[in-house]
């Protein structure tokens, strides 16, 4: 088993395999989704296309705390000449659990390396199943089967599915590049 280990790919990169997250038996994308990441240099080598795409048709959760909010709780750094956002230490727990769900959501999920390397974990298992094959247009037909069969799809599926809002499915599936 490679979870929880370094591999090397064909490029010589190596890439870390996280061992949380990923249950077997269906941790067989997590391999595309490392490797999506090294072939991309993480957003570098992505297009301004893709990545714009993506961060449009993020899906923020009704619950996700607003920066808004955010910023007015105590112990919240706020570094107007950085624009970035840190907690105190010294923060109360509550503090620091809503700014650790911010940077989830708001740095971690809706990073467009993160929704493309999910992406491709979905686009491999749809050939796997017989459901799409690689330069076929994506349909409403193929995004319904997705949603029927959703709790049998792997976790890195599922996440693309729940994170990209349903009305922006089938133009990131038919416009950003297949592996």
């Amino acid at each position: 088993t490679v979870i929880g280990q370094n591999i090397h790919n064909s490029e010589g990169n190596t890439i870390h395999m996280p061992s949380i997250g990923y249950q077997a038996p269906k941790n067989f994308g997590l391999t595309i989704h490392e490797e999506t990441h090294a072939a991309t240099e993480g957003n570098t080598l992505m297009s301004e296309y893709a990545k714009n795409l993506y961060q449009e048709a993020f899906y923020y959760p009704d619950d996700a705390i607003p920066v808004d909010a955010l910023l007015r709780m105590p112990g919240i750094i706020n570094n107007q000449s950085t624009g970035s956002i840190s907690v105190d230490p010294d923060a109360p727990e509550e503090t620091k659990r809503m700014f650790n769900e911010y940077a989830y959501w708001y740095f971690y999920q809706s990073d467009p390396t993160e929704l493309d390397a999910r992406k491709k974990v979905l686009e491999y298992e749809m050939d796997i199943l017989g459901m799409k094959k690689y330069g076929e247009p994506f349909t409403q037909k193929h995004l319904d089967q997705l949603y029927q069969g959703f709790n049998d799809l792997s976790t890195g599926s599922r996440e693309f599915l729940n994170r990209i809002r349903t009305d922006y499915v089938i133009k990131i599936m038919n416009t950003i590049a297949d592996i």
